[in-house]
This record gives C-alpha cells, sequence and structure tokens, in this order.
C-alpha cells in the first residue's frame, strides 16, 4: 500500500540547501521504498517602502532705485538792430595784356586774372568795409603778332577754348600775317556762377605754335584775359540793442546740472553753448545783429536733476505640490544686502499665497524664497520569483538565464497568438533573465539585443506588440541569429512557428545542442508538427503544441500564494539535498511530500503462507535469495525442497506493523522477530 508524507513548510532563502531523509521521516523500523516525490513553495514577499523627496523653488530679487526727473527755468530776451543803409553798384573789368615781343616761345600759358580788393582800389583809395564783389564774365582772346618783319605765311596755332582743362588743345587754326600785324586767332567767353567756381574750377588761358610757316620776320604769340564783375558797397548808420538776461535760478528741489544759452536770429537757430559753473543770478549779455532790421532773442536755461528713490517689491508666491506627492513644509528666506533677517519653516500648506518683502533704500538688496516640499511613499513588494532546486531533481525545467524569443513572422503563421505566448513567457521570466527577440521569414532580424528584462522588459514587449507578418521561412536562419545574439554563452531558444519551413532545420537544431543550447518549439496554428517536435527533441528541448507550460519556465508567487506540486525525480530514502535558489525576494517557504511503501522483497524462491486465526486469513511471506536488500534478518533461512535451494524468510522486528505477531519467534542476536507479511491471500 502506497502512502504519503508531507513535511511541514520551512522558510527557506536563495542559497540555502534543506536535507531530507525519508527512511526517517516516516519513522518504521522496516526499510521504505520511494515511489514518488514532489514540492511546493509558497510565497514570501519582501515588502518595503521607499519615501521619495523632493521640493520647488521660487526667488526674487528686487532693489530701490534712484529716479532722476530734469526740472529747468527758463529767461528770455530779445534785441533788434535798427538804421538806414545806403547800396551802390557799378561794373568793373580787370584784364590781363601779354605782349612779349623779345620771347618766340612755341607756347604760353596765361593765368586767370586777380582782381583788385574792392574795398580800397576800386573807390578811391576810401576805406569800405561793407564793399562786395560778384564775377560774373570771364574772356580770352588769342593773338599772333608779327613785330618788325617780313609777311609769314604757314602758320598753325592750336588754343584752348575754355578754361577749365589745362594741357588740352581743342581748336586750331592756319593764318598768315603781314608785317607788324596783331591778328585774333580765336578766344573763348564764360559767365561765371560764382568765387568758388572762379578760384577752383577755371584754370587760365593757353596757346602754341604747331607750325611756325614761312618766316620771313618774327611771329609772336600773345593773349589777353578780361573779368568782369560787379562791385557793390554800403553805407549804413546801425543802431545795436544790448541784449541782457539773467541766469535763472536752480529749479527748487533739484541739484544744478548746467546752464544752456540758446540764440535765435530772425527766429532761426543760431547756436546753443553750456555753461557748467553755476551763475544764477549774474547777467549775460550780447548785441543784437549786425544786420538792418534783424533780431536776435536769447534763452537762458537752467536745468536741474531732482532725485526720487522709487521702492520695489520682491513677491513670490509659495510653489505648489507637484502631482502624486503630499505637502511636507514650507521654507521661506529673506535677506537684505546679504544678511538674513527672515528664516522660517512653516508647515501649514500655504501653496499659492504670496510671500513679500519691499526695499525702500537703494542701497538695500532684498531677496525672498520660498521652498515647497513634498514626498510621497512607494510601497516596493518583491515577490517570490522561480523557486527552484537543483535540476537533477527537477528535469523539466527549461533553463532561463539566456533565453531568444524567435518569432516566426512568415505569412502562414498565426501573429496574433504568437504574439499572445510571447507577452504570457514575458511575464513568467524574472528581472534576472537575460532575452533577446528576433523575427524571421526568409531573413532574421534582431529586434532587442540580449539583456537582462530588468533593463529591457519594455522593450521586449514593445517588439512582440509590432511583429508584423510578411514573406516565407527559412526556420535554420532564425535558429543561427538567435545564436548568435547570446554572444557564444549558453541558453534556450524558445521558437514560435507553425512548422512549415523551405530548409531542413534538424541537422542546424542537432548542432546548437551540442553546443548545449536548448531549443524549446511552440507551434502555433497547423503546420509541421513532426518538424518541430524533431527540432525539440535533437536539441534536448520541449515541443509545445498551442499552449506553453510557463511554469517550466518559472513562477512569480504572491505573499502567501502557495505553487503547484512539482514532479520530483531521482529522490530515495536516503537523505536528500535540496538548494533553492529564488530570485527578486529571494524568500520563499518550502516543502517536500513523498510516496512511499515497505521494501518488500520480491518473492524468488516463493512465498510461505501463515494462517492469522484471529483475522481469519493468510497471510503471506515471501522467500527471497539471502542476499536481496530488502531483508532485515537474512539469516533467518527455509529451504525450498522443490527447488532443492537455500531461501531467506522475510522477517522484521515486532514493532514493525507488518510483523505476524502471532508467529513470531526469539533470535539470540537480534531479539524478538516475526514474519513480514508480504501479501494478503
Amino acid at each position: 500500500m502506497v502512502e504519503t508524507f508531507t513535511t511541514d513548510f520551512v522558510s527557506v532563502e536563495d542559497g540555502d540547501v534543506t536535507p531530507y531523509t525519508p527512511q526517517e521521516l516516516v519513522q518504521k523500523n522496516a526499510l521504505i521504498d520511494i515511489v514518488g516525490a514532489e514540492a511546493q513553495w509558497r510565497g514570501v514577499s519582501d515588502v518595503s517602502f521607499s519615501t521619495e523627496r523632493d521640493s520647488r523653488t521660487n526667488t526674487d530679487t528686487e532693489s530701490a532705485f534712484i529716479r532722476q526727473l530734469d526740472r529747468e527755468n527758463t529767461n528770455t530776451a530779445t534785441g533788434r538792430t535798427t538804421g538806414t543803409v545806403t547800396t551802390d553798384s557799378d561794373i568793373k573789368t580787370s584784364n590781363i595784356f601779354r605782349s612779349n615781343p623779345e620771347s618766340d616761345a612755341e607756347e604760353d600759358f596765361f593765368n586767370i586774372p586777380t582782381p583788385p580788393d574792392p574795398r580800397f582800389d576800386l573807390v578811391g583809395n576810401e576805406n569800405f568795409p561793407n564793399a562786395k564783389v560778384e564775377p560774373i564774365k570771364l574772356e580770352a582772346n588769342y593773338y599772333v603778332e608779327e613785330i618788325g618783319g617780313g609777311y609769314d605765311s604757314g602758320i598753325v596755332v592750336a588754343f584752348d577754348d575754355d578754361p577749365f582743362d589745362a594741357g588740352n588743345y581743342d581748336t586750331t587754326v592756319s593764318l598768315s600775317i603781314q608785317p607788324n600785324e596783331r591778328k585774333r586767332v580765336g578766344g573763348f567767353s564764360f559767365d561765371i556762377a560764382s568765387w568758388e567756381q572762379y578760384n577752383n574750377e577755371f584754370d587760365g588761358a593757353q596757346m602754341k605754335f604747331i607750325d611756325r610757316g614761312e618766316p620771313f620776320g618774327t611771329s609772336f604769340l600773345d593773349a589777353d584775359m578780361t573779368l568782369t564783375y560787379k562791385v557793390t558797397t554800403r553805407e549804413q548808420e546801425l543802431t545795436q540793442d544790448k541784449i541782457s538776461v539773467t541766469y535763472p535760478s536752480v529749479p527748487s528741489g533739484t541739484s544744478f546740472d548746467h546752464h544752456r544759452i540758446i540764440t535765435r536770429i530772425d527766429g532761426e537757430f543760431e547756436n546753443s553753448q553750456y555753461i557748467n559753473a553755476n551763475r544764477s543770478g549774474e547777467v549775460y549779455s550780447e548785441l543784437s545783429p549786425p544786420d538792418e532790421d534783424s533780431e536776435k532773442e536769447i534763452t537762458i536755461v537752467t536745468e536741474g536733476t531732482e532725485r526720487q528713490t522709487v521702492s520695489q517689491t520682491a513677491s513670490v508666491s509659495y510653489p505648489d505640490v507637484a502631482g502624486g506627492f503630499s505637502f511636507d513644509r514650507h521654507e521661506i528666506k529673506v535677506t537684505e544686502n546679504g544678511n538674513t533677517v527672515v528664516s522660517d519653516t512653516i508647515y501649514e500648506n500655504r501653496t499659492g499665497e504670496t510671500l513679500s518683502r519691499t526695499s525702500s533704500r537703494p542701497t538695500d538688496e532684498v531677496t525672498v524664497t520660498a521652498r515647497t516640499f513634498y514626498s510621497k511613499t512607494n510601497k516596493i513588494v518583491d515577490k517570490t520569483t522561480n523557486p527552484r532546486i537543483q535540476p537533477e531533481y527537477l528535469p523539466q525545467t527549461i533553463s532561463t538565464e539566456n533565453v531568444s524569443l524567435l518569432f516566426d513572422t512568415s505569412g502562414s503563421a498565426d501573429q496574433r497568438k504568437q504574439e499572445e505566448l510571447g507577452r504570457e513567457l514575458v511575464s513568467q521570466l524574472g528581472d534576472s533573465t537575460n532575452v533577446s527577440v528576433i523575427d524571421f521569414d526568409y531573413d532574421a532580424v534582431e529586434l532587442v539585443s540580449l539583456d537582462s528584462l530588468e533593463n529591457n522588459r519594455s522593450d521586449v514587449i514593445d517588439a512582440i506588440n509590432s511583429l508584423d507578418a510578411f514573406g516565407g521561412t527559412d526556420l535554420s536562419v532564425g535558429l543561427d541569429k538567435s545564436v548568435e545574439s547570446f554572444d557564444g554563452e549558453t541558453g534556450t531558444i524558445v521558437v514560435f512557428s507553425d512548422g512549415e519551413t523551405g530548409d531542413n532545420p534538424v541537422p542546424t537544431a542537432e548542432e546548437i545542442g551540442d553546443s548545449g543550447i536548448q531549443i524549446v518549439t511552440v507551434q502555433v496554428g497547423r503546420g509541421e508538427t513532426e518538424t518541430l517536435e524533431q527540432v525539440a527533441s535533437v536539441s534536448n528541448g520541449v515541443f509545445f503544441d498551442g499552449e506553453i507550460d510557463t511554469s517550466l519556465f518559472g513562477i512569480v508567487l504572491d505573499d502567501n500564494e502557495l505553487s503547484e506540486w512539482k514532479e520530483l525525480t531521482g529522490i530515495t530514502r536516503d537523505t536528500q539535498s535540496f538548494e533553492h535558489s529564488i530570485e527578486v525576494s529571494e524568500k520563499a517557504e518550502f516543502r517536500f511530500r513523498f510516496f512511499w511503501e515497505y521494501l518488500t522483497p520480491e518473492p524468488t524462491f516463493g512465498t510461505t503462507g501463515f494462517y492469522d486465526e484471529s483475522a481469519g486469513v493468510w497471510r503471506e511471506v515471501a522467500v527471497t535469495e539471502l542476499d536481496n536488500e530488502a531483508l532485515q534478518y537474512n539469516h533467518v533461512q527455509v529451504h525450498n525442497e522443490s527447488a532443492d535451494v537455500w531461501g531467506a524468510l522475510d522477517v522484521v522486528d515486532i514493532s514493525n506493523e507488518n510483523a505476524l505477531e502471532a508467529f513470531q519467534f526469539y533470535d539470540e542476536d537480534v531479539g524478538w522477530l516475526a514474519p513480514r507479511q508480504f501479501n494478503t491471500v
């Protein structure tokens, strides 16, 4: 009869070792045989609280300043010049006459005339300071003259026909000349716009011989230039007013800046000047203009500056509390000129209210700062994750140290089912598991590189949710890409596929399995089941049809949550030591149960029957080889006459609950013994 023994829960932590000896646990003298065993875990959550603190600060700085306001006082006086003026005008000329019979120059230059000073020479050597000279016209005449000689012919003369361009001979004339003749060959006449044009633009006159011809005498070049100008004289008897202005006083309440003297003649601005010395009350004088009936106005402005202190207020609002946080306190600080005048902690929530401080002196800088502190407490629950014992006791456990999720994105695979199973599997894996995501059709692409789920869990889920279905299938290419993602490490490849593939992936899978990498295949949709089974088989993996036993990849237990019983293998009646591996909380409760029966020898030499009168039944006892390990006392021998061999009668201590006490006997070496029941007949 198979019986069950279950241990109590014991608290275990990651790395603990718990030993159990089934033979001792049943507290039976007779040997037992273990026919099955299971293990179960109960979650122990590690709950902690973390307080997150933060703050916000508002600050403002202000300082009073001096505002300067300009003020002015003004005094004004005017004066006019009166009298009579007599004007006389005359047209005058001034010329240069050039005749040099002693020179036979090939070329001559003639400067423009310079008129005499009209204030003296032109009006009879009398002083007329108001005389005015205006240029009118400039004329030039060019001549060739034969003096004391004979007739000359073939003469060619060139001359400048305007006074603007020295060196430029504009006109050429051919002529003949009689003895003692002075012959005009040309000239120019220009109206003059101004003295500026006359003095700055006119450069004079010039002429030259091109060919003196056939000289029977001596020919000379000469010219005269005439300047016509107008001379106007003025005689006046004028009376000029004396204009006196008192410097105004400094405006009340101001400090002196300057005096400004402004002069206008006949209403037009003439000039201004600044007096930086304070002359308030003194008198400033000038004469009226020197022109008849001209009026001068003199204004004196005394300017001063009024300095006003303008107060400034630094003002801040108490910062509000960030969303999801709770108010703790306000800390306020007020400084004046860097010195703290207010420092306080306020535990009343004044969010939105205003804190102010005013600076009333220009030298005082005030700063107000309001800082709001707030916090929130976060509950952190670390659950019991992936509780396990060593693989020899859990042969069906799949390694999850490194996992590559390989998705078939060909057109034939069930995309929705793949995504659903992928998300389910990822939810069972602990943060320490390293995961990569590969999709394949004709080609393979690494969507997420291998990293711990603590770092890339959201990226893994996003990649699963964004799979697309297109193209054919080449499973070997996908398997090779997953192996590549392990970067030389071993791990587990989980293939989601319908099994329809254009290649034969079995040799590739076998080679991968030989390298220590396990392949788990999950069939989604209709396809080649046999192919997926073979891929899993040759790599020592597991095949799932449409669903996954996610517990093989690990479990996550809430506090006090029980796992399913996990079947154990390799358990004997001797001492078993379970090494515990627990992630995240690193805590769990563990219990062990086994199914047992007494270790009964096989009746190699048949059985012997004993009649139990009290029960009215025959009890059968095995007779076996002398060295059978199930025997407790193999010195109790019986002879099998039919086989003519000696065998051992299975006997036990009479304290054994299966001892047939009615047939007990005494052994000097061992004590009281009795046959042990093998079967009821």
